[in-house]
């Protein structure tokens, strides 16, 4: 986690584009951001908090593994989840020097590649500007607001003692 991203972007470039062959796809654009080191972290340690007891309920009940896992694991993960996928979200949809990098035509461009083509050279047009980072603002806002309440609970699930 203390390596910089952009030290990473060289070998992530070659794998997505000569190795998978993924160039000017969706694929590229959204995978690298989703296996991140803080990701695996952040859900790391949320899952580190979560009560063994039950987990061993379950399999003293004869609970094979994957049963574990779709009906105690994941349900009591929702909040961790959900912040997990607030902060993915909205790192990728904010980012945009890794999707200029894997995309070549405008159709594949994300809104924020999209944002910088209202600079010109004699000018900039920062009413179009302005108006296309309002637009590109609002799926941010719907995402957080439906998952405001997981994001909530996670934050404070740590704060209560008892």
């Amino acid at each position: 986690m203390m390596i910089p991203a952009q030290v990473t972007l060289i070998p992530l470039y070659v794998l997505v584009i000569n190795v998978f062959d993924m160039a000017n796809t969706y694929t590229a654009i959204i995978l690298p951001s989703v296996a991140t080191v803080g990701n695996i972290f952040l859900m790391k340690q949320y899952m580190s908090t979560l009560p063994t007891s039950l987990i061993h309920a379950a399999r003293i009940d004869a609970c094979s593994e994957f049963r574990i896992f779709t009906h105690i694991i994941l349900p009591m993960a929702k909040p961790g989840l959900a912040v997990l996928a607030i902060f993915t979200f909205v790192a990728s949809w904010n980012d945009f020097f890794w999707p200029f990098l894997v995309t070549q035509s405008s159709d594949m461009q994300t809104i924020q590649v999209g944002l910088a083509s209202f600079r010109f050279a004699e000018s900039t047009d920062y009413g179009g500007m302005m108006a296309g980072a309002t637009v590109a603002a609002l799926p941010m806002i719907v995402l957080f607001f439906s998952l405001q309440k997981y994001f909530l609970q996670g934050i404070t699930i740590g704060a209560v003692k008892g």
